[in-house]
């Protein structure tokens, strides 16, 4: 063979490779990439020698296309045949007509209804795939409908069932998971594990439900325990946090660290409260009891220190600040007004002097007071000296 020759030969080999590959749809061309395949083999060596670009491209045509397999299947009626033991599976219509057509799939599925899956349009005179849903392919029993209508053997039409399995890659997320939960026992773990026993999780959920099959009883068993294993670690560490921090608590602890105390027990959850021992919820109780009296007694002095600061009200001078105390001592809560029964006899005393005297509404002339005034046994100006 001439070099001419070859390179022709080579140049026309490779269009035929890079045109697939550039529209490639699989399961669709797995016969297409299996016949190029088989073309190159024919191939004279001087052919062979130029196209090693070429031969790279078609090696990973082909090793996608391995994943898909043809399946033989018993078609009279409807699709009899339940398929298994692949991830996914496809069907390829072929349209032979001269007009586009509607194709879609229905019957009983796995999950035990009758189901239909979408309408696919396929153009006349050409191949495409439809995606034939786990679901329906492993029950079996399932009709093909051509523009609404379930066709038969002797409609006229053929197409081809494939499913897919990525064997390596299957075998290696199995692995990655394997590996991954025989990283740790269970019975013993702690916080320190929880970094594996995460990953194990990781690595389960990205199996395919496929490969999610292939997983055991025992080993599913054993990723649940370790996650509960590790939810009871985490929880008995939160709540030795707390404990610790009850357990510090004396009666000269500060009302800072009580509440402190008291507002980390309270974000526990109830699992972890669970921890707590009943002698220590009771001295954390004790201690909150301690600081809400201390802060009862605080703001019923400090009411007390404000009337004992007045004095012998004067009136009507003071009618507003008696009437001020009165508002400010019906705002406390009832345990501050529980310890100040002596100081509201006296408060009691002033309101009621405070009561006679009502500050009237007055009119101020230029430099008078214009206003008359009846009714009343006594009057009086209160001044306010600014300066």
């Amino acid at each position: 063979m001439t070099d001419s020759a070859a390179a022709d030969l080579a140049q026309a080999f490779a269009n035929k490779v890079t045109a697939l590959n550039g529209q490639l749809l699989l399961p669709r061309d797995k016969i297409a990439v299996d016949d190029l395949f088989a073309d190159y083999e024919t191939l004279h060596d001087k052919v062979k020698a130029l196209l090693a670009e070429t031969k790279t491209t078609l090696d990973q045509m082909k090793a996608q296309a391995d994943k898909y397999t043809q399946l033989e299947v018993v078609f009279i009626d409807r699709i009899r045949t339940a398929l298994k033991d692949y991830e996914k599976y496809y069907i390829v219509f072929n349209n032979h007509t001269d007009a586009e057509i509607s194709v879609f799939l229905g019957g009983n599925t796995t999950n035990g209804n009758w189901e239909q899956t979408n309408q696919t349009k396929i153009a006349a005179n050409t191949l495409a795939q439809i995606d034939y849903p786990s679901e329906y392919a492993e029950a079996g029993n399932i009709y093909i409908y051509v523009n609404g209508a379930d066709i038969n053997s002797g409609s006229g039409y053929v197409f081809f069932v494939y499913g897919y399995l990525d064997a390596q890659a299957n075998a290696e997320a199995l692995k990655a998971f394997t590996d991954a939960l025989n990283a740790f026992e269970t019975g013993d773990l702690t916080i320190a594990d929880e970094s594996k026993v995460v990953a194990a999780r990781t690595a389960y959920d990205a199996l395919s439900a496929f490969v999610k099959k292939q997983v055991t009883e025992e080993q599913l068993t054993k990723l649940v325990n370790a996650e509960n294993e590790i939810l009871v670690a985490k929880d008995k560490a939160a709540a030795k946090t707390v404990a610790d921090m009850i357990d510090a608590l004396t009666n000269d602890s500060s009302a800072e660290d009580v509440v402190a105390a008291s507002n980390a027990y309270d974000k526990l959850t109830e699992a972890q409260k669970a921890y707590i021992t009943e002698a220590q919820l009771a001295a954390l109780n004790a201690q909150v009891k301690r600081v809400e009296e201390a802060v009862v007694q605080a703001k019923a002095d400090a009411f007390k220190a404000k009337v004992e600061a007045l004095g012998t009200p004067t009136f009507p001078k003071d009618k507003d600040a008696v009437e001020a105390l009165e508002t400010e001592y019906n705002a406390l809560e009832e345990m501050v007004q529980a310890k100040l029964t002596d100081m509201k006899a006296t408060l009691d005393g002033y309101v009621e002097k405070a009561s006679k005297y009502v500050q009237l509404e007055v009119a101020f002339g230029s430099d008078r007071i214009v206003s008359k005034f009846s009714g009343y046994d006594t009057y009086y100006l209160v001044i306010y000296n600014p300066k």
